[in-house]
């Protein structure tokens, strides 16, 4: 909220057809994230809470990538992204205008910052730079992890659609009293499992 388009953006946003838009909802605080990193004025990292650190190491964190220049981790997820100041600036107020833009122009009942990122990139890859390096649930089988797949990546993003279709595949143990909102289960499974067979 400290950052100065704030309120110019949540009238927007909420104004906008999007039905999961809505102050205080999810899919509006994903984007006014943008805003917070824009607004703190350092730069940096940004995080999803459903991250999972493989070989991600200090260092990267100390001397990150890029020489700044804004990188998304997981293509145009946004689970792992990094920027500098003006960076984080000109991507927050990107993001947020290809999403008011959108929904006015296509009356889109649905939008989200991964959305506008896909968006964006499909417009003009100069926007932003894309890499490859955090992956979703990394088993080649029930319970064996593909431990070269692994050592390739710095992380993996346990989100719930993934987290749907590795039970659909059946990639994963799933305790009879729980589904695929037990992701705190299966991170924990992965990591332990991970640790066990790749070191």
């Amino acid at each position: 909220q400290r950052h100065p388009d704030y309120e110019q953006y949540k009238s927007e946003l909420i104004g906008t057809s999007a039905n999961n838009l809505f102050e205080d909802s999810y899919d509006f605080m994903c984007f006014v994230r943008w805003l917070a990193m824009a607004s703190h004025g350092q730069g940096g990292f940004m995080s999803d809470y459903d991250l999972f650190p493989l070989t991600l190491t200090p260092n990267f964190g100390l001397d990150p990538p890029n020489d700044g220049i804004f990188t998304s981790f997981q293509q145009h997820v946004p689970c792992l992204v990094h920027g500098s100041p003006e960076e984080w600036e000109r991507m927050a107020h990107l993001v947020l205008d290809k999403a008011v833009d959108k929904m006015f122009t296509e009356g889109l009942d649905f939008y989200s910052d991964m959305f506008a990122l896909l968006d964006m990139y499909k417009e003009d890859t100069s926007t932003y730079i894309q890499e490859n390096i955090v992956g979703f649930y990394i088993y080649k089988k029930k319970g064996v992890i593909d431990c070269d797949r692994a050592r390739n990546l710095i992380a993996v993003h346990l989100a719930h659609d993934p987290t749907k279709k590795a039970i659909e595949d059946g990639l994963l143990d799933v305790p009879e009293h729980m589904d695929f909102r037990s992701r705190h289960y299966f991170a924990r499974t992965l990591i332990k499992n991970w640790r066990e067979q790749c070191f």
